[in-house]
């Protein structure tokens, strides 16, 4: 990112911070009524996305209320972020994301996030949830897959698995060789997953994921990661190998599913019919449609 697209940025998340100050002013989530048993939302925050953080959990809450909701804590949050998340969630688990480190694997933020996931799987049916998600209406095939215990994955740009070797071939396809992300060279070398025993890829988000009980191990991640880094080396550790991760992983679980995208995705796709918005990277902030969903929502639900 340019040096002034990193300024744009952080002054658009400061305005967005100062345009929903009221989220502070959200009635607490409700942990009486309605919790589902053995569901776990977890999520991964930093201080800059704070009140993103909140519009996302109250809004994912008050559609499907978790038995448990864990805050893995980057590094950045002060007594104050802490104090009110205490508040506003009252059996919130806080996490130090630095517990969460195996140098087997690449060892930043989301990494943590998903060896924090790990630590809950085998106990409950998680959701790992990203601040910058605005949930608005029926989550019913979150909530199916809850119940029959199977994983799905926010989709990118299709809603069906293909083999390693379709993937594969779709990423030479895509014809980018000065292309050196993490993402497109593990694609290139998907075939490396077959001698442990995966078949299948797809290209998700990792910003929204429901990790069926008892669905992966640490081992699994270390065998993933063995094998990339058989192939491309120290790029493994590179941002984005952990998305690449996730991918690989979902789309060898039984039963898993790429959520419809016609109802949950992107803004960049947006409509009124989206179940599920993700305000991510450079389409967050753009026309303030964030701004305008996130403060109508707050108005409708702040303390009386």
């Amino acid at each position: 990112m340019s040096k002034f697209s990193n300024l744009k940025s952080n002054l658009m998340h400061k305005y967005f911070d100062w345009d929903v100050k009221n989220a502070l002013g959200l009635k607490a989530i409700n942990r009486v009524e309605g919790r589902h048993e053995d569901l776990c939302v977890l999520s991964m925050l930093c201080k800059r996305d704070f009140y993103q953080y909140l519009i996302s959990i109250h809004s994912f809450a008050s559609l499907f209320n978790p038995e448990k909701i864990v805050v893995v804590n980057d590094g950045s949050l002060e007594r104050w972020h802490v104090a009110h998340l205490k508040s506003f969630i009252d059996d919130v688990v806080i996490l130090n994301g630095t517990d969460f480190v195996d140098k087997r694997v690449p060892t930043y933020t989301s990494w943590r996030r998903m060896l924090a996931i790990e630590s809950f799987v085998s106990r409950y049916y998680v959701i790992q949830l990203d601040a910058d998600l605005l949930s608005r209406h029926n989550l019913s095939e979150v909530k199916h897959a809850y119940q029959n215990n199977y994983s799905f994955i926010l989709g990118t740009e299709c809603e069906n698995l293909s083999t390693l070797g379709e993937a594969k071939q779709a990423a030479i396809d895509r014809n980018q060789p000065t292309n050196g992300h993490v993402q497109h060279q593990s694609e290139l070398n998907l075939d490396a997953l077959h001698k442990i025993g995966f078949s299948h890829y797809v290209r998700g988000c990792a910003g929204f994921v429901g990790y069926a009980k008892g669905s992966f191990s640490k081992d699994t991640l270390i065998r993933i990661s063995n094998c990339m880094f058989s192939r491309i080396g120290e790029k493994w550790r590179e941002w984005g190998s952990e998305q690449t991760a996730a991918n690989m992983m979902i789309s060898n679980m039984p039963g898993a599913k790429v959520l419809p995208l016609s109802y949950y995705g992107s803004v960049a796709r947006y409509t009124r019919e989206l179940k599920l918005i993700h305000f991510l990277g450079t389409w967050r902030f753009q026309g303030l449609l964030y701004n305008k969903l996130a403060k109508q929502y707050i108005s409708e639900n702040l303390k009386k």
